[in-house]
């Protein structure tokens, strides 16, 4: 899934100028130049967990992720600017994971293989400042995400396996570089927080940091 976004983001092209008013052929429609307003991003990076004495040895898990921006008002007018211009809806969806080999609990049992899955969706707003043409843009978002973490855990009595759906804010914030036109590359930084309880089985809580590098494509 991430390969295939990447390719996509890699692969798009500069947006489409559908015309503009040609002085020598005056019988031509004018239409006006598409200005591009949507971002279509993939991210690849690690999230650790706050809680690193439950969750060890989970608690390093690899991240990937897909992200949508549109505009909070609709299509922007170049004419006129304002702070409201510079907010997008922020949608995302990320995967993380992580596994572990541990020795039995006590004399004569198995080592096992732990593995701990969450699937994380989002909603959120995003203020990106700036010039559409700036080759930097810093920007900072806040929003809430639905979580279903799938643990295999060891306890103080034993393995265990517990699933759970919490729900969480999140803060995010980082930089996007413009290498080309219609495309981008940058860092995320992005905080969950404030869940409203913790996974069951494991007593742990799922707050977290991920730090990602991400590539993405305006349209």
């Amino acid at each position: 899934m991430a390969l295939a976004a990447l390719a996509a983001a890699a692969c798009a092209g500069p947006p489409q100028e559908v015309g503009r008013y040609d002085p020598l052929n005056p019988g031509q429609p004018r239409v006006e130049e598409r200005t591009p307003v949507r971002n279509f991003e993939a991210l690849i990076g690690a999230r650790q967990l706050e809680d690193d004495e439950a969750w060890d040895p989970l608690d390093d898990q690899f991240e990937v992720g897909l992200g949508f921006q549109i505009p909070l008002l609709g299509e922007r007018s170049e004419a006129r600017l304002d702070l409201a211009d510079y907010v997008d809806w922020d949608f995302g969806i990320r995967y993380a994971f992580d596994q572990s080999d541990v020795s039995g609990v006590s004399v004569g049992q198995p080592d096992r293989e732990l593995d701990a899955e969450t699937w994380d969706a989002s909603i959120g707003l995003l203020v990106t400042p700036g010039a559409e043409e700036a080759w930097i843009r810093p920007y900072v978002g806040v929003g809430a995400a639905l979580l279903y973490t799938d643990v295999e855990f060891l306890g103080p009595t034993g393995f265990g396996r517990d699933s759970s759906t919490l729900f969480t804010a999140y803060a995010r914030g980082g930089v996007r570089f413009r290498f080309r036109q219609g495309q981008y590359f940058g860092i995320d930084a992005r905080w969950l927080f404030g869940d409203d309880g913790d996974v069951d089985g494991l007593d742990a809580s799922a707050e977290a940091l991920s730090v990602a590098f991400l590539f993405g494509a305006r349209f």
